[in-house]
């Protein structure tokens, strides 16, 4: 079952959380807890580490090899348009999705992209929606 978690981890764009991968793997969160201590042992020596961002984990590259890997520009690419969007997340923190399509009129195509590289994440009030940045989304666009 390592390698399947593992698996999941590699290919998830966004940090999950140990209910929805035990969910995913049809085990127990104590079981998940126990198979990312021994993946963590496992890359301990490696590039990759399993990180975790307030409740959801994810696999990714150490800091200290960012350096190398951005000369070759494998990250996700955004237009003029998306950017200013971002720029104001960035900015605010969080806003809701009106107030992004004010500024990007395909604001919600942008979200899903957005959360997909776990960039960030979405909440109602009420009626609202507000999508606020995580801190995987500070790291990308310091």
């Amino acid at each position: 079952m390592i390698n399947e978690l593992e698996a999941i981890l590699f290919i998830s764009p966004r940090p999950l959380t140990i209910k929805e991968l035990s969910q995913m793997l049809d085990t127990t969160p104590h079981e998940i807890e126990e198979l990312l201590k021994e993946l963590e042992k496992r890359y301990a020596p490696t590039s990759i580490e399993i990180k975790k961002y307030g409740d959801g984990i994810r696999m990714e590259l150490k800091k200290e090899y960012a350096h190398f890997v951005n000369k070759f520009n494998l990250l996700p690419e955004f237009s003029k348009g998306e950017l200013k969007a971002i720029a104001l997340l960035m900015k605010e923190g969080e806003v809701s999705m009106s107030k992004l399509r004010k500024v990007y009129k395909n604001a919600k195509e942008l979200v899903e992209k957005l959360r997909n590289y776990g960039f960030v994440v979405m909440k109602r009030e009420g009626r609202y929606i507000k999508i606020r940045k995580t801190k995987i989304m500070d790291t990308y666009f310091k």
